[in-house]
């Protein structure tokens, strides 16, 4: 399977992913139970909503496809690639979920995916190793998660998306890395390679913190739109940059902050437009 067809369903995957689990998590009543029991009586309309369960299939389809893509590539030419959903995401919303899209969210979903795509203009220049001069703005990148986090619920709960997805982003392709290349899709050698990721202690430490950012995740869609708090999720990629410079030995090029920098201007007028609801 080509790198390209392999990008393009896990674009595809995520982004049905996400619109069907907004959808469910809009049928989980949180208003009619209260105390003790509240915990078990979500969790139990959770398992039973088809929407939900479809949209967990999906995402964890795109996992999969995910692991496949980052064992052969960087992680910072697969998440540029990977740009498109927050626009599909924000049209599906609209289509779909009959979300109301305001210019300015438009705005900012497609100056996030931008940003983004501009990163992957660095990839033209695709060395593994660091030069020795090479320093990489490291305040910079962080620029973006100042601009726009505000000490609120929803603030702090995006705040923690971001570090468990930039973080599970690091691992898991670290893993990858030392489990090696996902080069056929015969089923005997598909087993021994799922062997080697189960065992794996990155991809392990990878995937409980992906965990955590889909609880995160599923808990804001009860509560806001999903045109909203998809371009959100571009906040992990500054993070995963950075980590990809540090732990995984990538270059950070001019291209990659100035892409950074598109996605933190695109997510502060997303957010600035649901202030000014």
């Amino acid at each position: 399977m080509s790198k390209h067809l392999v990008l393009l369903l896990l674009v595809s995957f995520q982004v049905l992913g996400d619109v069907w689990l907004s959808r469910g998590m809009r049928q989980v009543d949180t208003a009619s139970v209260s105390g003790i029991s509240m915990p078990l009586a979500i969790g139990s309309q959770i398992l039973a909503n088809p929407w939900i369960m479809l949209g967990v299939l999906f995402l964890f389809s795109s996992l999969l496809l995910y692991l496949a893509a980052v064992s052969r590539l960087d992680l910072s030419y697969v998440l540029p690639m990977t740009a498109a959903k927050y626009v599909l995401s924000a049209l599906c919303a609209w289509l779909l979920l009959g979300e109301g899209v305001s210019s300015l969210r438009w705005l900012g979903t497609i100056l996030v995916s931008s940003g983004v795509l501009w990163v992957s203009l660095g990839e033209l220049a695709r060395s593994r190793s660091i030069p020795p001069n090479s320093t990489p703005f490291p305040a910079l990148l962080l620029v973006p998660l100042s601009a726009t986090l505000s000490v609120s619920t929803v603030g702090l709960t995006i705040a923690g998306m971001v570090l468990a997805a930039s973080t599970g982003d690091i691992l898991l392709t670290a893993g990858m890395k030392q489990v090696g290349a996902v080069a056929t899709f015969q089923l005997r050698s598909l087993l021994r390679l799922a062997r080697r990721v189960m065992l794996n202690p990155f991809i392990i430490g990878g995937v409980a913190c992906m965990a955590a950012d889909f609880f995160l995740f599923i808990g804001l869609l009860s509560r806001t739109d999903l045109s909203f708090v998809m371009p959100m999720t571009a906040l992990s990629y500054p993070l995963s940059v950075l980590g990809s410079h540090y732990f995984l030995r990538e270059r950070v090029t001019t291209e990659r902050l100035a892409g950074t920098g598109l996605i933190g201007v695109g997510v502060a007028l997303i957010a600035f437009n649901a202030t000014a609801l």
